[in-house]
C-alpha cells in the first residue's frame, strides 16, 4: 500500500549544493531532510502496527469486465482490476467496490465475502479482517437474464443445473439467456432432506425446470433429516397369521414385510389376524395382551405375535341296535343318547361310554369303535361311530301236566308240556331237556325233533314269537305204579347282567333267590364263580324251577342276591348303605343347638360332584341321603355331611364311603 509524502526525499537534501546555498541554507535542507527521514520511518511502524487488511477480487463467468476498489479516506486511495488481484487498506476502512462489464459481457453478480450474493455493479465492505470476493461477468447474446439461487432450512446440500452453469456450494448465480431453460437439480447431504422449492416457478421437490423469461430467484430448502427407529415384527407359535400396521398402506405387512423404519415420535398400532385353522393367543416384547397393539416409537422395538393350531375336534357318533332300548352316556359329561348321540370332542380326549339297559331289554355288546360288553373308551384322534346293541328279554314260561292221574304199572303216562313266549320279545333258539321218572321209561316224543338220552329228553324248539307256545309230548310206560304230580314244576330262564362299576376286580360266587320267590335255581351259565374285571360286565343265564305245589304263585322283582368277594351285593332293586343314616341323625341332634344349616356333598372318586344340597334340619339331610341311593348309578361315592353355624362357618364334617351296587 502506498502513501504519498509531501517532502523531497532525503536523498535530494544530501544532494543539496552547500556552496551555493550557503550555512544556512545547508543546515535548513539538512534539518528538513531528517524531518522527512523521520516521518517516513514514522509511516512505517504506523502501518505495521494497524494490522491492515487485505481484500481479493476473482473473476469468474464466460464475459469480462473490470472492478475499481476505493476506500474513503482523503484522498481516497483508488485500484483498479481487470484480472485476479489483491490490495491492502487500512484495518476498518470501508471498501467500495465497482463492476463494470466489458462491451459484449454482462456483470451476473458478486459471489463470497462481504458481497456474497449481491448482483448491483456497487458493493461496499468494511475490512475488519481479510476479504476474498469473486465477480461474475458473463457474455452476452441477445437480452439475457440472472438465475440466482438461494438456500433455506436448518439442514444443508447443494444446488446444481444441468449444464453446469451453476453449483451452489459456490457458484449459486448464472446469466441465461431470454427464453432459455434452466433445470435446477437439489442434493441433500447425508444428514439432511430436501424438503422443497420456492420462487422463480418452482415447487416441490422433484428437479425443477425454469423458463428464464425474467431475472429469477429459486430457493431450495433443506431440513435435518427427522431420527428414525426400527420396529420389527416376529410370529411364533405353531399356528399361523398376519400382523400389518394401522397405515393407508401398512408399512408392516407381516406376511411378508415385518420391519420398518419410524420418524421418533409416531404412533403406531398393529392388528394380528389369525388364519382359518388358528387362535392369536397374545403379544410379547414390546405389547402383551391379545388386543391391537398401540406403540410409540421413541426407541427401536420389537414385538412378537404368537398364533397356536385351533384345538382341532372331532365327532363321536353313538347309534343304538337291536330289539331292545337303553341309554348311553359318555364321561366328559357330553352325549346322553337317548337324545345327545353325536358330540364333538376336542383332539386326543379319551371318551368313556356307558350303557344302561331299558327294563326288559339287556346289552348285547358294542361294535364299531368298541368291542365287547365291557365299557367303551374311545380315543378321539378321530371321528368316530360306536354301536350299542340292545336285545329286549323273552320270557318264557314252561308248564307240564301228566295224564292218566293215577297211572298203573305197564300203563303209558303222557306229559304235555307248553313253552309259551310271554313277551316282550320275540325267542330263540329256544331247547327244552326234560328230565324223565326214576320209575318209567321212554315210549316216544313229539314234534320229531325231540330226542331222548339217558333219561332225559331233549326237545330243539327253535324260535318262538312274542305270545306264541309250543306244545311238547312225552310218552313213558310205568314200570311201578305212582301219583304224578297233577302240575310239576314250571322252569323258566332269566337273563341277569352283572356289571362291575368299582375300581378293582370282583368274583361273583353265588346267586340265590330272595326270600319269598315261588322257585329254586337248576342252573347258572357260566357256571360260578365268575371273575369280573372293573368296568367289564358278565350275563348270566339262570335256570329256574316253578316250586312243586305253587302253581299260581309269581315271581316278583328283585329275583336274586348276588354275592361277591367283596361282600353280599344286591341284584336289582337292593341297596347295601356303608353310611348309617342313624349316625348321621345322632351327630345332628348332638350339635343341635348351634347348627344353622346342613350340608351334602356326594363326590365319586373321580372328584366329581354329583350333589350338592343345603337344608335347615337332619330331616333334610337324611331324606338326601336316601334320594340320592336312587338317582346314583352303581359306583363308589364319598358322603360328606357338615353343619354349619349362623356365621357360616364349618363347625363338623363327617365322611363315608358308599358302594351302590345294582
Amino acid at each position: 500500500m502506498r502513501y504519498p509524502l509531501q517532502c523531497e526525499s532525503t536523498q535530494d537534501v544530501i544532494k543539496t549544493d552547500e556552496r551555493s546555498a550557503g550555512p544556512s541554507v545547508v543546515r535548513k535542507n539538512f534539518w528538513i531532510g531528517l524531518v522527512c527521514l523521520i516521518a517516513a520511518l514514522s509511516f512505517t511502524v504506523f502501518e505495521a502496527s494497524a494490522q491492515n487488511k487485505k481484500i481479493t477480487v476473482k473473476f469468474a463467468g464466460d464475459g469480462s469486465g473490470k472492478v475499481t476498489l476505493t476506500d474513503e479516506s482523503v484522498p481516497p486511495n483508488e485500484f483498479v482490476c481487470e484480472s485476479d488481484c489483491t490490495e491492502i487498506f487500512p484495518n476498518g476502512a470501508t471498501v467500495t467496490l465497482t463492476a463494470a462489464p466489458d462491451s459484449g459481457s454482462s456483470f451476473s453478480g458478486w459471489q463470497g465475502g462481504g458481497c456474497d450474493q449481491e448482483t448491483e455493479v456497487d458493493c461496499s465492505v468494511i475490512l475488519i479482517e481479510d476479504d476474498t470476493t469473486t465477480a461474475q461477468f458473463s457474455k452476452q447474446s441477445g437480452q439475457g437474464f440472472t438465475l440466482k439461487i438461494s438456500k433455506a432450512g436448518m439442514g444443508s446440500g447443494t444446488v446444481t443445473t444441468s449444464d453446469n452453469k451453476i453449483d451452489c456450494g459456490s457458484t449459486c448465480l448464472a446469466s441465461y439467456d431470454s427464453g432459455a431453460p434452466a433445470t435446477l437439480l437439489a442434493s441433500p447431504d447425508a444428514n439432511s432432506d430436501f424438503t422443497g422449492w420456492s420462487g422463480g416457478g418452482c415447487s416441490g421437490t422433484s428437479n425443477c425446470t425454469t423458463t428464464m423469461d425474467s431475472d429469477k430467484t429459486v430457493t431450495a430448502t433443506f431440513a435435518p433429516k427427522a431420527q428414525t427407529f426400527s420396529l420389527t415384527v416376529s410370529k411364533a407359535g405353531t399356528g399361523d397369521g398376519t400382523v400389518t400396521s394401522n397405515e393407508a398402506t401398512p408399512l408392516i405387512d407381516c406376511g411378508t414385510t415385518c420391519s420398518a423404519d419410524y420418524a421418533s415420535g409416531a404412533s403406531v398400532t398393529l392388528k394380528a389376524t389369525p388364519d382359518g385353522n388358528s387362535n392369536f393367543t397374545g403379544w410379547s416384547g414390546a405389547c402383551t395382551g391379545t388386543g391391537d397393539c398401540s406403540l410409540t416409537i421413541d426407541a427401536a422395538k420389537q414385538v412378537t405375535a404368537t398364533f397356536a393350531p385351533k384345538a382341532q375336534t372331532f365327532a363321536l357318533k353313538v347309534t343304538k341296535a337291536g330289539t331292545g332300548t337303553g341309554t348311553i352316556t359318555s364321561l366328559p359329561a357330553a352325549i346322553n343318547c337317548g337324545q345327545a348321540c353325536t358330540v364333538k370332542f376336542a383332539t386326543n380326549t379319551v371318551v368313556t361310554l356307558t350303557e344302561t339297559p331299558a327294563t326288559g331289554s339287556i346289552f348285547e355288546g358294542w361294535s364299531g369303535a368298541c368291542t365287547g360288553t365291557g365299557t367303551c373308551k374311545v380315543t378321539m384322534n378321530a371321528a368316530k361311530s360306536v354301536t350299542a346293541t340292545f336285545t329286549v328279554i323273552a320270557d318264557l314260561v314252561v308248564t307240564q301236566t301228566a295224564a292218566p292221574n293215577p297211572v298203573t304199572i305197564g300203563a303209558n303216562l303222557t306229559y304235555t308240556i307248553h313253552v309259551n313266549d310271554s313277551g316282550p320279545a320275540s325267542a330263540a333258539g329256544i331247547v327244552l331237556t326234560d328230565s324223565l321218572p326214576m320209575n318209567a321209561s321212554f315210549v316216544s316224543a313229539m314234534p320229531n325233533s325231540c330226542t331222548p338220552s339217558s333219561g332225559t329228553v331233549t326237545c330243539n324248539i327253535g324260535n318262538l314269537k312274542n305270545g306264541v307256545a309250543a306244545v311238547i309230548t312225552i310218552v313213558v310206560k310205568v314200570t311201578v305204579s305212582f301219583n304224578p304230580t297233577p302240575t310239576q314244576a314250571v322252569k323258566r330262564n332269566i337273563t341277569v347282567t352283572i356289571s362291575n362299576k368299582g375300581t378293582t376286580s370282583r368274583t361273583v360266587t353265588a346267586i340265590t333267590p330272595l326270600a319269598g320267590q315261588p322257585f329254586t335255581i337248576v342252573s347258572i351259565s357260566p357256571k360260578l364263580p365268575v371273575t369280573l374285571r372293573r368296568g367289564t360286565s358278565v350275563r348270566l343265564i339262570v335256570q329256574t324251577r316253578r316250586a312243586a305245589g305253587l302253581p299260581s304263585a309269581t315271581a316278583t322283582r328283585p329275583y336274586f342276591t348276588i354275592t361277591a368277594d367283596c361282600g353280599a351285593l344286591t341284584s336289582a332293586g337292593v341297596r347295601s348303605r356303608a353310611l348309617s343314616l342313624d349316625r348321621v341323625s345322632e351327630l345332628l341332634r348332638t350339635n343341635a343347638e348351634n347348627i344353622e344349616s346342613m350340608q351334602l356333598q356326594i363326590f365319586d372318586l373321580r372328584g366329581h360332584l354329583w350333589v350338592d344340597q343345603r337344608g335347615a334340619n337332619d330331616a333334610f339331610v337324611t331324606s338326601m341321603m336316601a334320594d340320592s341311593l336312587e338317582m346314583l348309578p352303581n359306583g363308589v361315592y364319598l358322603y360328606v355331611v357338615s353343619g354349619r353355624n349362623k356365621k357360616g362357618e364349618v363347625i363338623y364334617s363327617e365322611v363315608r364311603k358308599v358302594v351302590i351296587v345294582r
